[in-house]
């Protein structure tokens, strides 16, 4: 999946060029636009029988974004791909008295969905009220060991698996020039994918307007 964001930068960067072309020959803009993100997903685990799985799972995973939007007077809607760098955990510990060690390590992607307002506050100063819908492709793997009494058990196991995710988001957008945006946005999950109890989600973008 990770190839589909690469062919999407390529994609952005060819019509960012075009773009820039058609601006300089008309001078004037569209409500469409396309965007780059860095992205940090703060994730806070479930506890399963009174095991916090935050013991066993990174917590805070960065991942690049690309996506387009539409604008239509005040209101928006954006499509967007993520992909995630692994978050590898070392493990060592007691749980229940069964002692373990070994790794994780996870990653995910998936597809984002945006539709909100923009409230503005001056010609170059706007926010952005938005809800978001995530599907998220999820990938993991884990090798432990486990020793309870004399006996040790080692074991690897993978996972694959696609979930969703509700988040309401607020954005700050500073218009640099016609074509050229910075935003800042802030989300938080109203629903969540499994054995997750809720996840945070900061952003920077740079967006660039037809």
């Amino acid at each position: 999946m990770k190839k589909i964001l690469l062919a999407l930068s390529i994609t952005f960067i060819s019509v960012f060029n075009t773009s820039i072309s058609k601006a300089e020959h008309h001078g004037t803009t569209s409500g469409m636009y396309v965007g780059i993100s860095s992205v940090n997903f703060d994730i806070d685990y479930k506890q399963i029988e009174g095991v916090d799985l935050g013991l066993f799972y990174q917590e805070d995973y960065y991942a690049s974004e690309i996506y387009f939007g539409q604008e239509h007077g005040n209101y928006f809607y954006e499509l967007g791909y993520f992909a995630t760098s692994t978050g590898t955990k070392s493990l060592t510990g007691t749980v229940a008295g069964i002692a373990f060690s070994g790794t994780t390590a996870m990653e995910f992607d998936g597809l984002r969905v945006s539709v909100g307002r923009n409230i503005n506050h001056s010609a170059m100063l706007e926010s952005k009220l938005k809800i978001n819908y995530y599907s998220i492709n999820f990938d993991e793997r884990t090798a432990l060991a486990a020793t309870t009494g004399s006996s040790t058990f080692v074991g690897s196991a993978s996972y694959s698996g696609t979930d969703d995710m509700v988040t309401v988001g607020y954005g700050l957008n500073y218009d640099i020039n016609d074509n050229f945006g910075l935003e800042f946005d802030y989300e938080q999950s109203l629903s969540e994918p499994k054995n997750i109890d809720e996840i945070k989600i900061l952003g920077l973008s740079l967006t660039y307007k037809f």
